[in-house]
Order: structure tokens, then sequence, then C-alpha cells
């Protein structure tokens, strides 16, 4: 399960509960033995200032590593705070059980919608940069690597018809010993390119 809670504590001494810092709890349930198998907390991990932190979620795909290892992910989904703004986000972060302990092993955007811009033939249009993670045959240190790929799609909200052709870009991202690193994906960084 995943819990997200106001932080409290910002450097040593001073409490802070300013509605735009929260805590990721990440927990493990032996339903057999009725007590935690594994925690995580990550204090401080949602920022929730220029957009809202409007929900979280459990990511059960089946992200199988290796014989045993099944990763699991956690969704936020990032809304502005007015009603007027055509943008929402949510981002993925995998984690694995080793021992008693969770590690986080992969974080990147899902989905971005924005202005999509209003060229003639393509009113009112809305981006949307999909992106999905799975596994793939080839491994690096004992895991499977994790393929990456991302969609970006320009739709008049008029018509529900696509402003052109889509965008696809794949990646291929190895294991280190310890994260699978960040995919930097170019959309993002250059959606015009």
């Amino acid at each position: 399960m995943a819990l997200v809670s106001p932080s409290e504590v910002s450097g040593q001494t001073a409490k802070r509960d300013d509605g735009e810092h929260f805590d990721l709890d990440v927990v493990i349930w032996n339903q057999r033995m009725h007590a935690v198998a594994a925690h995580r907390r990550d204090a401080g991990y949602f920022l929730s200032d220029a957009s809202s932190l409007r929900s979280s979620s459990v990511d059960t795909a089946r992200y199988v590593l290796a014989p045993g290892v099944r990763a699991f992910g956690v969704r936020d989904i990032h809304y502005p705070y007015n009603s007027h703004s055509k943008w929402a986000e949510t981002r993925l972060t995998l984690f694995v059980q080793k021992g008693d302990r969770i590690d986080r092993i992969f974080a990147t955007q899902v989905e971005l919608l924005t202005d999509g811009g209003n060229d003639p033939g393509c009113l009112d249009a809305t981006r949307g940069i999909r992106t999905t993670v799975g596994t793939t045959t080839t491994q690096s240190r004992g895991y499977a690597d994790l393929s990456v790929v991302t969609q970006d799609v320009t739709a008049s909200d008029v018509s529900g018809k696509p402003c052109g052709p889509a965008k696809i870009e794949r990646h291929q991202t190895s294991y280190d010993g310890a994260t699978y690193g960040l995919v930097a994906i170019r959309m993002y960084l250059h959606p015009f390119d």
C-alpha cells in the first residue's frame, strides 16, 4: 500500500504543514503473518506547489524483473489549482522489495496533458504525451531491462481528430545494480522537433 501524508518536518527542528510537501510511505503487508513485511518512507517526496497533488495509487502491473522478483509502482497525479488551465501530469515510481526493505528503482512521467494550440483545422487542441513502461527479454545484472515507449498526439477538442501523425519514442534502460537511472524523453524537452 502507498500512504501520502503532509510533511511535518523541515530540517532538524522546524515543523512544516504548508500544504505543498507530502511524505510517501510504501508498505508491503504479509497477510498470513498479519505484519509489515517491508516499509519505506520518503519524507517530502511529493511537492504540490505549481500544481496540486490530486491522488496517488498503487500500480500493480506485472513488472517481473527476475524469477521471484516483481516490481510495483506508485502513480501520483497532479492538476493545476485553477479549473481554466489545460494541464495534468501523472508520474510513476517503481519499487522492489529486498528483504525487509523497499528500494526505489525507477521514476518517470507517464502522462502529460497540455494545451496543443489552435492551428487551423485543429481548434482548441489538447496535446497528450503518454508513456508505457514494461520489461524486455534482455537482462542487466540479473534484472530484466525496461522498455519505455512514449507517444505524443495532439488532437482537436472540437472534432476529436488527431492534428497530425503521432510521434513515438522508444528507449531501453538497464539496471545498474541499484536503479534503472533516468530516461530523458526528448518529446518533453523539445516538443516541436
